[in-house]
């Protein structure tokens, strides 16, 4: 920002996407940087754009479907479910879930990595609930390069692409008998039009189905 600014002439426009980061993380503010850089641009007469995302792990943790999910796993743990129930509704309701509530600090006591930021604790509860549903399919969602496309394929991916890499035999045993996915047997499109009706995908005003 501090490059371009000298050479912002009026009528110009400044897009800038931020992604969903912590209310601090290392010194970065996001909010005071949209409202700093909104303001030099205003001297130069340009206009300041920002975008506001959701990160992936807010929208999974907000899906319906994760909840129901593991809900229904036999190893489902207490905690997590709490915690997971507390998070999903608050993303639903529009309101931030990262507080000092029962819900939230007996996950923290888990995982201590997920007290430092709302950022780092959307991953650890992600990852948490996600390994759990491992069994029906490849659903862990992690934060490595390639895991849409990989560990957690089976949230995307048409099902039928996803059978070609395996062997009949896991077909049989882990799509067939052990997955219990509403969109099993059924391709991205499908996949990406229910999250997109049943997370906080929903409020937005562009739909993933548009994609």
């Amino acid at each position: 920002m501090l490059s371009i600014f000298p050479k912002l002439q009026a009528g110009d426009k400044v897009f800038v996407a931020v992604d969903c980061v912590a209310n601090n993380t290392k010194g970065f503010i996001a909010h005071d940087f949209v409202k700093w850089g909104t303001r030099l641009c205003m001297k130069k007469g340009a206009e300041f754009v920002a975008t506001s995302y959701w990160c992936f792990e807010d929208l999974y943790l907000s899906y319906d479907e994760v909840l129901a999910m593991y809900l229904k796993n036999p190893v489902a743990e207490n905690v997590v479910i709490a915690a997971l129930q507390y998070v999903h509704d608050n993303l639903q309701n529009g309101t931030d879930y990262f507080d000092t509530s029962r819900e939230i600090q007996n996950f923290i006591d888990l995982h201590n990595s997920a007290g430092k930021n709302r950022e780092h604790f959307a991953n650890e509860l992600l990852m948490e609930v996600t390994r759990a549903l491992k069994g029906n399919g490849h659903f862990a969602i992690t934060k490595s390069v390639g895991a849409f496309r990989k560990s957690a394929e089976c949230w995307l991916r048409d099902c039928s692409d996803i059978k070609e890499n395996m062997a009949q035999q896991q077909v049989i045993n882990i799509c067939d008998k052990k997955c219990e996915y509403c969109c099993k047997d059924k391709g991205t499109v499908d996949k990406l039009i229910d999250l997109d009706t049943r997370s906080i995908c929903k409020d937005s005003g562009y739909q993933l189905q548009q994609i």
